[in-house]
């Protein structure tokens, strides 16, 4: 009886170790009209420009030594390289089908042990790479066995990409995550797919971003963060923001049955039908859009506190219209951009006593509407 008893209580005990373990890490982001932010303007950045480097949209920005990398993936597909000691930018390469151009780039990694800059040019289907100690000089080209848009790596043999293609045939095609060794043989499989469409939404926007030494991912329409690291896949974060929906699977498989193109309809519906996440050592920024509108939700990781701000509020406190949703996070700064200068020049509206604000106007006082993106760097302090 004794041992009965015992064996009984270790299976408890155990039980309730497990439940624990697999308890989603959820968080809550709340509107709180108690809850105020500041945001301190910590560096503005205006981009150089040369007669052959106009840049009409950013899709991925980041940095390695004293230089920015920058992709536009969406209108004009390039890559440029900022020098920022220099203040100058050129194009990384010239466009064509040689073995040292690109066709159409959508997104870089950096390999940091080995210095190179990866670029995936889905134009040719391949990963292209260039020697950052060497002033970005082509270094090889490798074709890529199947469809991505974005891709990190683990370490030296070690890739996980996000698997593009929705060919229900191919049993590669069921699955949103791959990963490979470095010469791109598949070696495992990831989160099987609920959809299968060939309409694309936000083809371009980043849902891989390193942070702290791992690897972290996310869906559209998936309310999760994911981490990748050595051998599992593990979810960081479940969000949850209040007073908004998700599309369900069962949404979207109606809207996109016999493979329509369900964007229409899922723009009209009351669901968050874009999101992206940014985190830096402080705050998560989780900007969405529903419908016609858009907002930011701001959580704090230190105090677990939270907000959701509309677009114009958000705008009010950092007090810069016409800026972009973030698009990166460098040196721990959330980083937006301003492409409307013209418009800029009209409204903006200057309190020089804000750290940051003196310099934007500065800089947009001596800016024409033929001038590159204005790059804001930002972080976030709560307000007593």
């Amino acid at each position: 009886m004794k041992y009965t008893f015992l064996f009984l209580w270790l299976f408890l005990l155990i039980s309730c170790m497990s439940r624990e373990n697999n308890k989603k890490p959820i968080i809550k982001i709340s509107d709180r009209e108690n809850i105020n932010i500041d945001i301190n303007i910590n560096k503005v950045l205006k981009i150089p420009i040369n007669n052959s480097c106009y840049i009409s949209d950013i899709t991925q920005i980041s940095k390695v030594m004293n230089n920015l990398i920058i992709v536009d993936a969406n209108k004009i597909p390039s890559v440029y390289i900022v020098d920022l000691d220099k203040n100058s930018i050129r194009e990384l390469t010239s466009k064509g089908p040689g073995p040292k151009d690109y066709i159409h780039p959508a997104f870089t990694t950096i390999d940091y042990s080995k210095k190179v800059l990866n670029v995936l040019d889905i134009g040719k289907n391949s990963i292209m790479n260039y020697s950052i100690d060497n002033n970005f000089l082509f270094i090889n080209e490798k074709k890529i066995p199947f469809n991505t848009n974005q891709f990190h790596y683990i370490n030296d043999n070690k890739i996980i990409w996000s698997n593009t293609a929705y060919d229900k045939v191919s049993e590669l095609s069921n699955f949103k995550i791959i990963l490979t060794d470095s010469n791109f043989i598949v070696n495992a499989k990831y989160f099987k797919k609920d959809l299968y469409n060939g309409h694309s939404f936000d083809p371009y926007k980043r849902k891989f971003y390193n942070y702290d030494n791992q690897t972290y991912f996310y869906f559209p329409f998936v309310p999760i963060l994911y981490t990748f690291n050595e051998n599992s896949i593990n979810e960081k974060y479940q969000f949850i923001i209040e007073g908004f929906d998700f599309p369900s699977v069962s949404f979207l498989k109606r809207i996109s049955k016999n493979n329509r193109n369900y964007i229409p309809q899922l723009l009209e519906s009351p669901y968050i039908f874009t999101f992206d996440i940014f985190e830096n050592k402080t705050h998560i920024l989780i900007p969405f859009f529903t419908q016609n509108s858009f907002y930011y939700a701001v959580y704090n990781k230190n105090s677990n506190e939270s907000n959701i701000y509309t677009s114009k509020e958000f705008e009010k406190i950092i007090n810069i219209p016409f800026l972009s949703p973030p698009i990166s996070v460098i040196d721990d700064n959330f980083v937006s951009v301003i492409y409307n200068i013209d418009e800029m020049k009209k409204t903006l509206e200057i309190n020089n006593k804000k750290r940051g604000l003196a310099e934007l106007k500065r800089i947009i006082e001596n800016s024409s509407v033929d001038d590159n993106p204005i790059l804001i760097y930002y972080t976030f302090e709560q307000r007593d």
